[in-house]
C-alpha cells in the first residue's frame, strides 16, 4: 500500500503518541513495570485535564498524582445568569469532577422526580469542611519530593483543589504518631519547666499547617482547632498514655497550664488556634480499654476542670477568643453529655460548640442530632472526626479505589447537614499504603494515600466525595429547605445550601445500581426546572443562582 510523505509523517506522530500513552499506562513512576503490579489504567476527563486512573482490585479507581502527571479539579465557578446551571459529576465507573452546563427547562422531565427548593427557609450556618494534620500525615507528606508535596497540599487547600477551610490537629501525640509522647515527659514537673514542642511538631505539623494556611487564603481563612488525646502519662491515675486512666485531681491545674503552653507555642509560630476540643472521645475509656492515647473525662469532672482550671488559665494567657468545643465523641452521647456541662452558667456562656465523631453512628441514634439542636440551640454542632477501615480485616484497612467508602462519606455529610451540623472534618489528610504510621497499629483508610517509595499519591473516591461539598459550599452558607427532607426518594439523598453571594449548591447522592432522573425546581414560584440524570452510583453537585 502506498503512503505519501505527508501521510507517513502523520502516521509517525500517531505511533509516537500511542507509544507514549502505552508507556504511561504500563509503567510506574520510576518508569518500570513490576509485573503483577501493572494494574489497568486509563484516562478520565475532569474540568482541568486528565486523571490518570489506576484500578487496584476494588470496584472503582484512584487518580494517580506524580510530579509529571496530576489533574486538579480546577476552577468551577457558579453560573451568574439565573436560568443556567452547572453540574459536577463523580461516579463509580467513569468520572471525577466531570463538568457540564445547561439551561433550565419550563417543564420537568416526564417520569422524573420533582424536588422543590426554598432558599428563604434557611437553617444552620456552615463553618466549613476539612481534615486533620496528624504526625502520620506530616511524615508521609514530607516523604515526598517538593514538587509532589506541592500537588498534595494544593489538592486539599488550593483554589484549584477542593478548598478545605478548617483543620484539626492533635495536642501532642495521638495513635497516628510513631510513638506515644507528650510535651513534658518529666514525671512530677508540675511547673512544666521542661515543656517543649516535640520534633514531630517542628518537623511535620507546624510546617504543614503553615503551608495549608497560606494556600487556604486563596479561598477562605483557615480555621485550625486542636484536640488533646492524653496529658503526660504521669498526670493520669494509670500512669500510661493509653488505657482507661483519668486525670489525677492534683494535676488539674498543671494540665490546664499545659494546654495554654501549647496554644502559646503554636501562636508564636504564626498558628493561632481558632478553637480547641476539650478532650478527644472522653468516655471511650469507660467502654473499652483504649489501645492508644486516651483519657476518661466524665461530664462532671470536665465541668469542674473547665470552670476551676482551664477557663481562668485561658483568660490569664490571653486566649479568651478561643472557641471551646465540648464532647468530641460519638452522637450516642448526645445530648446528655454536653447538656450536663452546659448546665453551668459560666460554661453556657463560654462554650461555642459540640464536636461529634461518627464511629457509633446508626440509623437508630440519628435523631440525637435533631434532639441536640432542639435542646441546645445556641451551640453549633461540628462533625470533628471520621475515617473508614478501623473495623476491617488487616488486608482491607486501606481499600484503594473503593466507591462504597465514598458513598459512606457523602451520606454522612448529607444526613448530618440536614440535621443541623455546621461542618464536617475528616481524620488524617494522608496516610501510607498500610494506613499509617500508627504506633498502636490502628491502621485506617484516608482520602489520599501516599506511596513515598515511588514519589506519588493516590486520590481516592473519598477525596472527591468530600470535594463535592468543600469546594462549593462557602463558609457562612446556610442549609436550606428541599422537599427531599420530608419526602425521600429510594436510593437518593441530598442537601441544599445557599452561599453568602447568592449561589445555590445542591449535592445529590445516588447509591442505587441504576440511574435515576430528578427535576430540581429552584424557585417554587416559577415553572423552571433543572432536569438531570443521576448516573448509577454517583455524586453530583448542582450550581445555580438563587434569583
Amino acid at each position: 500500500m502506498y503512503i505519501s510523505r505527508q501521510g507517513r509523517s502523520w502516521m509517525m506522530l500517531i505511533i509516537l503518541f500511542g507509544v507514549e500513552l502505552c508507556a504511561v499506562a504500563a509503567a510506574d513512576a520510576d518508569g518500570q513495570c513490576d509485573g503483577d503490579g501493572c494494574e489497568e489504567r486509563h484516562n478520565a476527563w475532569t474540568s482541568q485535564g486528565e486523571c490518570l486512573q489506576e484500578r487496584m482490585g476494588w470496584d472503582s479507581f484512584v487518580c494517580v498524582c506524580t510530579a509529571s502527571v496530576c489533574d486538579m479539579p480546577g476552577s468551577i465557578p457558579h453560573p451568574q445568569q439565573t436560568d443556567v446551571y452547572t453540574v459536577v459529576t463523580s461516579d463509580r465507573q467513569h468520572h471525577r469532577f466531570h463538568v457540564t452546563h445547561g439551561t433550565m427547562s419550563t417543564a420537568p422531565t416526564g417520569g422524573g422526580h420533582v424536588v422543590h427548593l426554598n432558599t428563604r427557609i434557611a437553617y444552620q450556618q456552615m463553618l466549613g469542611f476539612g481534615g486533620s494534620v496528624t504526625d502520620a500525615s506530616g511524615i508521609v507528606f514530607f516523604g515526598l519530593s517538593e514538587a509532589v508535596q506541592d500537588l498534595l497540599i494544593r489538592s486539599y487547600f488550593g483554589a484549584d483543589g477542593i478548598a478545605y477551610n478548617i483543620v484539626r490537629t492533635p495536642i501532642g501525640g495521638s495513635d497516628f504518631s510513631k510513638r506515644p509522647y507528650s510535651y513534658d515527659d518529666r514525671p512530677g514537673d508540675v511547673a512544666l519547666a521542661h515543656f517543649a514542642l516535640a520534633q514531630e511538631d517542628l518537623m511535620y505539623k507546624v510546617p504543614l499547617l503553615k503551608r495549608a494556611q497560606t494556600l487556604a487564603k486563596e479561598t477562605s481563612e483557615l480555621k485550625i482547632f486542636a484536640s488533646p488525646w492524653s496529658p503526660p502519662a504521669w498526670m493520669k491515675n494509670n500512669g500510661r498514655f493509653n488505657g482507661s486512666g483519668s486525670l489525677i485531681p492534683a494535676m488539674r491545674q498543671p494540665y490546664a497550664d499545659y494546654i495554654v503552653k501549647f496554644l502559646d507555642e503554636y501562636s508564636s509560630r504564626g498558628l493561632r488556634m481558632w478553637g480547641i476540643t476539650t478532650q478527644n472521645e472522653p468516655l471511650a475509656g469507660l467502654q473499652f480499654d483504649v489501645a492508644f492515647n486516651a483519657m476518661v473525662f466524665t461530664a462532671e469532672d470536665m465541668r469542674a476542670w473547665l470552670v476551676e482550671n482551664l477557663l481562668p488559665a485561658l483568660t490569664a494567657g490571653g486566649h479568651d477568643d478561643l472557641e471551646l468545643i465540648i464532647s468530641d465523641q460519638g452522637r450516642d452521647h448526645l445530648p446528655h453529655y454536653p447538656a450536663q456541662i452546659l448546665a453551668h452558667d459560666e460554661l453556657s456562656r463560654r462554650v461555642s460548640g459540640i464536636g461529634i465523631h461518627w464511629y457509633q453512628d446508626t440509623p437508630e441514634n440519628l435523631h440525637h442530632l435533631t434532639e441536640t439542636r432542639a435542646v441546645l440551640p445556641d451551640y453549633f454542632t461540628l462533625h470533628t472526626e471520621a475515617c473508614l477501615g478501623y473495623d476491617s480485616p488487616p488486608t482491607e484497612r486501606v481499600k484503594l479505589g473503593d466507591w462504597g467508602r465514598a458513598e459512606r462519606y457523602a451520606s454522612s455529610i448529607i444526613e448530618t447537614s440536614n440535621r443541623g451540623t455546621s461542618g464536617w472534618v475528616d481524620w488524617n489528610l494522608a496516610l501510607d499504603l498500610q494506613g499509617g504510621p500508627n504506633w498502636a497499629s490502628n491502621f485506617v483508610d484516608s482520602p489520599i494515600i501516599v506511596d513515598t517509595e515511588h514519589d506519588k499519591f493516590y486520590r481516592q473516591p473519598m477525596y472527591y466525595a468530600l470535594g463535592h461539598f468543600s469546594k462549593f459550599v462557602a463558609r457562612g452558607a446556610r442549609a436550606v429547605y428541599m422537599s427531599l427532607l420530608h419526602a425521600p426518594l429510594p436510593g437518593v439523598a441530598a442537601s441544599a445550601f445557599l452561599n453568602p453571594d447568592g449561589g445555590v449548591v445542591v449535592v445529590l447522592l445516588n447509591s442505587e445500581e441504576t440511574e435515576t432522573t430528578v427535576s430540581l425546581q429552584p424557585r417554587m414560584s416559577q415553572e423552571k426546572y433543572i432536569n438531570i440524570v443521576l448516573p448509577a452510583k454517583s455524586i453530583q453537585t448542582v450550581l445555580f443562582r438563587a434569583t
